[in-house]
């Protein structure tokens, strides 16, 4: 099977010239790029050489983040072939997430451009992570270079193919499909309002009177605003705003 992102890259906006010399697999429009990708690339860069030879034609190449891992892995995972609207069948894919109730997320939009990807990606976790495990998901905060609005936990694995609501022809997750998988891992948040008022905010400059209770003196003082120089306001929003 083919690369699905063979000449681009999420963060491109022109065609892929700067070809990466460990995968061989992505190539970059420019070399600030390639720059910006790297803290999340390396971690599956050198040993995507090791994955090129199916081990059977029933295989395909998933990415897998281990529960105790500190760093995701490339996988081959076996598939049989079943007559029916979901066109294939996984085969032992339970195990991946210690046999719990298996969760998944449908992928078709890139998160930091907002483009579709032309393919569909899942991906699949323990339903029930939060009350299951008490520790983060240490290979999920490494390939997303520890920009996480939201703490996975348990075993997590991604896969992808073609299809609306699922994957219903599958084919092999490669280094330009984890960019785009990082890319929804680091865009993902609980969507709450503090969240989305976060993400959203923007700096922009106020008249404040004298009068307002940012100068009064009796108050105590923070120390980041001691720190800078200026006077410092902050609110709490309303879950329900």
């Amino acid at each position: 099977m083919n690369s699905l992102t063979a000449s681009r890259r999420p963060t491109c906006t022109e065609q892929g010239k700067l070809l990466c010399t460990g995968c061989k697999d992505v190539k970059y429009c420019s070399a600030e790029t390639q720059q910006a990708d790297w803290p999340s690339h390396k971690h599956l860069c050198s040993s995507f050489k090791n994955f090129q030879r199916r081990p059977a034609e029933d295989m395909h190449r998933i990415i897998y983040f281990p529960k105790d891992a500190k760093k995701p892995e490339f996988m081959w995972r076996p598939l049989k072939h079943h007559h029916s609207d979901a066109g294939f069948e996984k085969v032992g894919m339970g195990d991946l997430i210690n046999g719990r109730v298996e969760k998944g997320f449908v992928i078709q939009v890139n998160g930091m451009t907002g483009k579709p990807l032309g393919y569909t990606m899942y991906l699949r976790y323990d339903d029930d992570f939060m009350a299951n495990y008490s520790k983060p998901n240490k290979a999920v905060t490494t390939a997303a270079n520890g920009k996480l609005d939201f703490s996975w936990g348990g075993p997590v694995y991604a896969e992808c193919g073609h299809g609306a609501l699922d994957i219903v022809s599958m084919e092999d997750m490669d280094m330009g499909t984890f960019a785009a998988l990082v890319a929804f891992l680091q865009d993902y948040s609980n969507d709450s309002a503090e969240q989305k008022a976060r993400k959203g905010a923007k700096t922009e400059a106020v008249m404040v009177p004298a009068s307002h209770p940012v100068f009064d003196s009796t108050s105590s003082v923070s120390a980041i605003s001691e720190r800078i120089g200026l006077p410092i306001h902050t609110i709490k929003y309303s879950p329900d705003q």
